[in-house]
């Protein structure tokens, strides 16, 4: 997502741009760019799957950069109206942010702690 709302690649992934939000609303940003990328993925896994059936490659697994070149072909006004809703749902998650402690066990959803059996 960094990549797509910078136009270009990252250099801290993403970092400066999403580092200061909460997990619930990080979360939500995932979730809904993941939405946007939903179509594509079942572009990319047809493309993939014909690329095998021609025996032309065996790919080992179908990863966000396919999905994101599907995603990317897309009309420029296509484009634009992604960024703006999911620059709008930015804007929306850092107001709260700001005023949200945002300690490292506030950040953290889930922690698997494990013991050596006996």
């Amino acid at each position: 997502m960094e990549r797509f709302l910078a136009s270009g690649p990252s250099k801290n992934q993403g970092y400066n741009r999403f580092g200061h939000l909460t997990l619930p609303y990080l979360e939500k940003l995932a979730e809904s760019w993941a939405q946007e990328l939903d179509l594509f993925w079942i572009e990319a896994k047809k493309d993939v799957s014909q690329r095998s059936a021609d025996q032309r490659e065996i790919p080992d697994y179908l990863g966000i950069d396919a999905i994101y070149g599907f995603f990317e072909q897309q009309p420029s006004m296509t484009l634009s109206e992604v960024r703006t809703r999911m620059e709008e749902l930015l804007d929306a998650a850092e107001q709260p942010s700001r005023s949200a402690n945002k300690l490292v066990l506030d950040r953290i959803a889930v922690i698997f702690r494990s013991k050596r059996p006996y």
